[in-house]
C-alpha cells in the first residue's frame, strides 16, 4: 500500500514538481514565443534563425560535455564530502572553459563555408552570445543535490524575461538577431546567480590539470553519448540546411519545436529519478529497483497516449503554434509523433536503469549507432523529400535507439521481460549488479557494507 500522504511530503516528489513547473514554463513560453516569432519573421527567416541556433547548439552541446549526467551523479553520490563535490566543481567549471575555448574557434573556421551562417553576419553573432550564456549553466550541481525549486526558480524568471524582451523588441524579419541575443541575456544572468550560489556551498578551488584529467575521463562515455543523442534529435535542422530551402528548413523547425515541446514532459521525471536512483543503488538497490520500475510505468503511459493525441490534433497545434503559413508543417508533426513511444523507451531503460547501473558503455555505444543511422539516412532522404525525409529519418533512427535498447538490457541482464513488468526477485535485480560495480571500479565511491552473497547470488553469477 502507497503512503499517499508521505509520498507527497517527500523531497522526491516536491522536486518532480519544481521540474514540471520549469517544463510548464518551458512549453508556455514557446506557446506564446513560437506563434509571435514563426508570424513575425516568416517561413524563411525562421528557418535561418533555426539553423544558425542549431549551429551553436553544437558548441553548446560540446562544451556540456555530458555533465548533466556524469558530475550530477558525481555530486549525488558526495553529498555528505563538501571536499569531494569542491573537486567536482572545480573539474567541471575548468575542463568547460578549455572545451568552450575549443569549439568557439572551430566554429567560427566553418562558418565561412556554410552559407546559411556566412550570409547572416548579425545573426551569426547573436548566435554565439547565446552559446556563451549557455554553456557554463551548473544545472548538474543543482540536480545531483536535489535543490529542484531553486534551479527552477531561477529558470523561469529568465524564460519569463526572456519573453518580454522579444515581445517588445522584435517587430520584423530584420530583428532575427535581437530574438537570439535576448534569449541570452536571462540565461547569462542565470548561470552567473548558478555559481554564486555553488560558491556558497563548497569552498573556491583552482582547477588543476589531475582535476580535469580526472573530470575528462568520468564525463567521455556521456560526451559521446549527448553527442550522439543530438546527431539524431537536435543536428537534423543543421542537417537539412545543407540540403533544402531555409523555408523548409522553417517548416521542420517549427514542428520540431512542437514535438520537442511534448516530449519535454517526460524530462521532469527523468531528471528527478536520475540522483535519486543514484544515492539509493550504493547502499538500497532493492528501492532502487522499486523506484526505476514507477519511473518507467510513467514514462511508457506518457509515451503511449502522445503520439494519439498529437496525431489527431496536430492541424491545430500548426495552425495555431506556428501560424497558415506553415500547413506543410502539418505532416511534418504527424510523423515525429510516431517517434515518441520509442523515445519513451530510450528515455526510461536508459535513465533509470542502465545509466544508474553505471552501465554507460552500454547506453553510449546505442546511441552512438542510432545518431550514425540518423546522419546516413538523413543525408539520403533530405535531398529528395526535403522537410518530410528529414522527419523520417528522426522517426527510423529513434525506433532503432528504442528497442536497440530493449535488446540491451535483456542481453545485460538475466530477468529479460519479469523485469520490465515489475516480476523479479531480488536474485534477479538487474541494480544489484552494482554491486559488483563498485567493487571494481577505478575510483572509489561511497557505498553501504555489501551483503554476504546468498546462494542465488552465486548460482547466476553476479
Amino acid at each position: 500500500m502507497i503512503n499517499l500522504r508521505g509520498a507527497i511530503k517527500s523531497s522526491l516528489f516536491r522536486n518532480i514538481v519544481a521540474l514540471y513547473a520549469v517544463q510548464i514554463c518551458r512549453k508556455v513560453i514557446p506557446i506564446a514565443s513560437i506563434p509571435y516569432l514563426t508570424r513575425v519573421l516568416g517561413p524563411t527567416t525562421w528557418g535561418t534563425m533555426s539553423f544558425v541556433l542549431t549551429s551553436v547548439t553544437f558548441v553548446i552541446i560540446f562544451v556540456e560535455f555530458g555533465f548533466g549526467i556524469s558530475a550530477t551523479r558525481e555530486i549525488a553520490s558526495n553529498r555528505d564530502s563538501t571536499e569531494a563535490r569542491a573537486d567536482v566543481v572545480a573539474g567541471v567549471l575548468g575542463l568547460q572553459v578549455l572545451l568552450f575555448i575549443t569549439g568557439m574557434t572551430v566554429l567560427l573556421l566553418a562558418a565561412p563555408h556554410l552559407p546559411l551562417l556566412h550570409n547572416n553576419q548579425a545573426l551569426l553573432s547573436a548566435g554565439l552570445f547565446y552559446a556563451v550564456s549557455q554553456c557554463f549553466a551548473p544545472i548538474w550541481f543543482f540536480q545531483g543535490m536535489e535543490w529542484m525549486r531553486s534551479a527552477s526558480a531561477l529558470e523561469i524568471s529568465g524564460k519569463v524575461i526572456s519573453l518580454g524582451g522579444l515581445l517588445l523588441f522584435v517587430h520584423s524579419p530584420g530583428d532575427a538577431w535581437l530574438a537570439l541575443a535576448l534569449q541570452g541575456i536571462p540565461s547569462l544572468l542565470q548561470t552567473a546567480v548558478g555559481i554564486w550560489l555553488i560558491y556558497r556551498e563548497v569552498p573556491f578551488r583552482l582547477p588543476s590539470v589531475p582535476l580535469m584529467r580526472q573530470t575528462l575521463v568520468r564525463g567521455w562515455t556521456m560526451f559521446v553519448f549527448r553527442n550522439s543523442v543530438h546527431l539524431y534529435t537536435g543536428a537534423n535542422v543543421f542537417i537539412l540546411g545543407l540540403f533544402a530551402k531555409p523555408e523548409y528548413v522553417g517548416y521542420y523547425a517549427a514542428a520540431e519545436r512542437i514535438n520537442s515541446a511534448l516530449l519535454g514532459l517526460l524530462n521532469p521525471i527523468q531528471e528527478a529519478f536520475f540522483p535519486r536512483l543514484n544515492n539509493l543503488i550504493s547502499h538500497s538497490p532493492e528501492r532502487a529497483a522499486k523506484l526505476a520500475r514507477l519511473g518507467a510505468t510513467v514514462t511508457a503511459v506518457l509515451g503511449i497516449l502522445l503520439p494519439i493525441a498529437v496525431i489527431i490534433a496536430a492541424p491545430y497545434l500548426v495552425a495555431v503554434l506556428a501560424g497558415r503559413a506553415f500547413a506543410p508543417a502539418i505532416e511534418v508533426l504527424r510523423i515525429l509523433a510516431l517517434m515518441m513511444p520509442f523515445a519513451a523507451l530510450t528515455a526510461s531503460i536508459a535513465g533509470q536503469w542502465l545509466l544508474p547501473m553505471r552501465k554507460d558503455n552500454v547506453v553510449t555505444a546505442v546511441m552512438l549507432a542510432g545518431g550514425i543511422l540518423n546522419v546516413t539516412v538523413a543525408c539520403l532522404l533530405a535531398p529528395r523529400f526535403a522537410h518530410l525525409g528529414m522527419a523520417s529519418a528522426a522517426v527510423i533512427s529513434e525506433s532503432f535507439v528504442g528497442l536497440t535498447m530493449i535488446w540491451a538490457l535483456s542481453r545485460f541482464t538475466l530477468w529479460r521481460t519479469m523485469g520490465l513488468l515489475g516480476i523479479f526477485t531480488q536474485a534477479d535485480d538487474p541494480v544489484a549488479a552494482q554491486r559488483q560495480d563498485h567493487a571494481s571500479a577505478d575510483e572509489p565511491r561511497p557505498r553501504a557494507r555489501r551483503p554476504s552473497p546468498t546462494p542465488a547470488d552465486v548460482e547466476v553469477g553476479w
